[in-house]
């Protein structure tokens, strides 16, 4: 296949067909994001001065600095993405100490989905962010088609629908980069992937609540926002302080899925990185079941083949074969008709006729690369400007593999990207946004 003159076709129909696509709901988190950029020197006393060599035993959360240091320390020797969140106040505190808040900007998958859509030109877009503060509201940019529903119902602007002032949440993003280096033990470690760790503080919306008001509002105009993506499971907890459970607060977000279900919505599942265990078995025994749609990466790949009793040996390499093999078996045990993979070099979408969705893959892939590029949300008219970057070799030869229900797209390669965060919110929420682009054509 030539796929060059794939992603050129598809780049030019981009804006016509983004114009005639449905409405998407977003959430359940929204949150404010530290981005900072290591600093090797910095990185490197600290690891010494914890004696943290390596990142053994990686804990499912941060309850010390040894903990944050071993998932800091895990993402710039591998250059895998990790996301974990922080338990205890004092080290929220110490990181605070030590790094600042760095620059703030939108983060959340929610909000990340949100702005990636409308940036892109989606016309109807309504995200959920709980406690919607000031401060939050205010890292919103001014795109009209972005909307929330305010407490007193009212479908509105995010700056137009906040209540409070106080910051209550903060997700540090630390960007590492490829080729930076650090020596530890005597031997000399070598970043391979720009990538980033993040350390989440965000005990105001752990549990995942979801308002009233939002719910509400929302079931009055599902027939105008009839795709919903779900994320922010990572930053839920195993048992609550007072004394609630994740499998309790999972069952109350089946309950809303089964609703909005009910009345023809379709709904995918955004992974993100889930270190707890017990958050990912309630996962994926109450929701998953239940869902359209499964957005994953290699790293959340391989800790949902262990936990189903699969083998995960080639997955967290990115091999193709172990990928689709291991797929097939989270597809079937775990009842999800349509999973999409990504990870650097390639996607893979395991779906009855996955063909069929290749614009919306192409679509997807050139937003993300043109937003590694530029470091912000690209429009639809902006991603012909990603053509010029080369195919993934490592995705030419994995596209090899293709099948009637198993569809593999090599991407477009950034040598050197400004930003990674949010590109697996752009890549999934467009491609499933466009997922019934057959609809339409």
């Amino acid at each position: 296949m030539n796929y060059e003159q794939l992603f050129l076709e598809f780049s030019e129909k981009a804006c016509e067909f983004v114009e005639k696509a449905s409405g998407v709901a977003l959430g359940f988190h929204s949150v404010a994001d530290g981005i900072l950029t290591t600093d090797v020197e910095k990185l490197q006393r600290l690891l010494l001065k914890y004696e943290v060599f390596d990142f053994s035993n990686l804990p499912e959360s941060i309850s010390s600095v040894e903990d944050f240091l071993k998932g800091y320390l895990f993402t710039f020797t591998t250059g895998k993405a990790l996301q974990m969140m922080i338990d205890k106040k004092d080290i929220k505190n110490w990181i605070e100490e030590n790094f600042g808040k760095g620059t703030l900007k939108l983060g959340g998958t929610s909000a990340n989905m949100a702005v990636a859509l409308a940036s892109f030109g989606f016309k109807k877009i309504l995200v959920y962010a709980y406690p919607l503060v000031r401060e939050l509201a205010e890292l919103f940019p001014n795109i009209e088609s972005i909307k929330t529903v305010s407490q007193d119902g009212r479908i509105v602007h995010p700056k137009d629908g906040w209540k409070e002032e106080k910051l209550g949440a903060i997700h540090w993003i630390f960007e590492v980069k490829k080729g930076q280096k650090i020596s530890l033990s005597g031997k000399e470690i070598v970043c391979p992937r720009d990538n980033r760790f993040i350390a989440s503080w965000n005990p105001v919306n752990s549990k995942l609540v979801i308002a009233d008001h939002f719910k509400r509002v929302y079931l009055e105009r599902i027939s105008e926002y009839p795709k919903f993506m779900l994320a922010g499971f990572h930053i839920m907890r195993d048992v609550y302080p007072d004394g609630e459970t994740v499998e309790s607060r999972m069952e109350d977000i089946a309950s809303f899925v089964d609703e909005i279900k009910k009345r023809g919505a379709k709904v995918h599942i955004e992974m993100a990185s889930i270190r707890r265990k017990r958050v990912r078995k309630a996962l994926i025994d109450i929701l998953f079941p239940r869902a359209d749609s499964l957005g994953i990466n290699e790293v959340e790949l391989s800790w949902i083949a262990e936990d189903l009793g699969e083998s995960d040996e080639g997955v967290l390499e990115g091999d193709p074969n172990a990928v689709s093999t291991t797929l097939r078996k989270v597809s079937e045990k775990a009842g999800i008709g349509r999973i999409h993979f990504h990870t650097l070099g390639y996607y893979m979408l395991l779906e009855k006729n996955a063909e069929k969705e290749k614009f919306g893959l192409a679509v997807a892939a050139l937003a993300a690369a043109r937003r590694a590029e530029i470091g912000s949300s690209p429009s639809c008219d902006d991603i012909k400007e990603a053509l010029r970057h080369p195919l993934s070799e490592t995705g030419l030869k994995a596209s090899k593999l293709s099948s009637s229900d198993l569809y593999i797209l090599p991407t477009k390669i950034v040598s050197k990207p400004k930003l990674t965060v949010g590109l697996g919110d752009t890549i999934s929420s467009i491609a499933f946004s466009l997922s019934d682009i057959d609809d339409f054509v």
